[in-house]
């Protein structure tokens, strides 16, 4: 008998806890034994709690397939009566004829913004919007950032197992280069860019009073979860000028808003006399990871993320803008909705068994 036969399968998943995903992949090419362990729903759904929880493990792997689907019709209504004017709080630089879309998202995300905070505060009815996903949907569309998505072809996808595509969803680092953003006013790609090799692709953009600071992006096939917003930063001091007497404003905006979820957005603002934030963090001298918020996605959406980082003239700071970066967390703190809405929206699904973590 062969010794691989020998070694107990929870074992051989000890043993991937210590290895990289390459490190895996080489593991399950060295005999047929391994190949069939590896490649099994049992052994990803394994790393997936040693690494994210049992929490995690039964929302990615159960709960959102197992939640049926959503009523609509009451949200499409109300969005049919609403107009661009007279609902998009942000201005035509965020939300312009131009990308009917993400506004389209945005008085969505209002909706259920609304729909949840009239619950937690009149506790008159249940909230209604859960997460839910079908498999198929999943299987097709799911996208990766760090992975190579184009060797996913249809039919590679429809027999990969099911916890393994969704292990690689979990790590995979969902990252989006300043460099590669948008500019508001003529949709293309920052033209100034300064090269550093510490960066996600060698580059980043500064922002200053002489340089526009409205950038947008989008995440594409994000699954249902919640959702922290990262962005990496830092700001330098350009001038030491001076003038107390005026008071010179900086302001950085970041948003982020889901086809179907809840919108995330932050504003940090300074002024000549108090500059706060802008102070601070140029302090730090290096670069930062600056957490914008955290949010809910309750089906596969795009995300429309935007920065719109505002300075007057004589503005002694500039900011760098490295990536942004959407991460999975276990919970909504979202500072649009009061806390609990995790607890408030929990399903009564049926429960995957517990998973020893020694003996699956």
């Amino acid at each position: 008998m062969d010794v691989v036969d020998l070694i107990p399968e929870y074992i051989w998943s000890k043993i991937c806890d210590h290895l990289n995903v390459s490190g895996i992949t080489s593991l399950s090419l060295t005999c047929r034994k391994l190949y069939f362990v590896i490649n099994s729903d049992l052994f990803w759904s394994r790393l997936i709690y040693n690494q994210f929880g049992d929490k995690l493990r039964q929302r990615y792997l159960l709960d959102i397939f197992t939640s049926g689907t959503n009523d609509k019709s009451d949200m499409l209504a109300s969005i049919e009566t609403k107009t661009l004017y007279d609902s998009c709080l942000y201005g035509k630089t965020t939300f312009s004829d131009r990308n009917p879309d993400n506004y389209y998202a945005y008085l969505k995300s209002c909706y259920l913004l609304n729909e949840c905070n009239r619950y937690i505060l009149n506790k008159l009815e249940p909230v209604k919007t859960k997460m839910c996903l079908s498999v198929n949907n999943f299987r097709s569309n799911i996208h990766y950032h760090q992975f190579k998505s184009e060797y996913l072809t249809c039919e590679y996808r429809s027999i990969i197992p099911l916890a393994k595509l969704m292990y690689f969803y979990l790590i995979d680092q969902k990252r989006v280069a300043a460099t590669d953003m948008i500019s508001f006013d003529n949709d293309t790609h920052p033209t100034e860019k300064i090269a550093e090799i510490t960066c996600l692709n060698g580059y980043y953009v500064r922002v200053d009073n002489n340089i526009a600071g409205e950038l947008r992006g989008i995440f594409h096939s994000v699954v249902p979860g919640n959702y922290e917003i990262i962005w990496r930063l830092k700001v330098v001091k350009i001038s030491d000028k001076t003038d107390r007497t005026v008071r010179f404003n900086g302001l950085c905006e970041f948003q982020a808003i889901p086809d179907y979820g809840i919108i995330c957005k932050k504003s940090f603002s300074s002024t000549r006399r108090s500059p706060h934030w802008f102070s601070q963090m140029e302090m730090r001298k290096d670069w930062y990871l600056q957490s914008t918020g955290t949010f809910v996605i309750y089906e596969m959406s795009t995300v429309y993320f935007s920065t719109v980082i505002s300075m007057l003239p004589y503005w002694p700071y500039a900011v760098d803008l490295d990536y942004v970066e959407l991460k999975v967390v276990h919970d909504n703190n979202s500072n649009f909705m009061l806390r609990g809405l995790e607890e408030i929206t929990k399903l009564d699904c049926p429960k995957l068994p517990p998973i020893h973590p020694f003996h699956g």
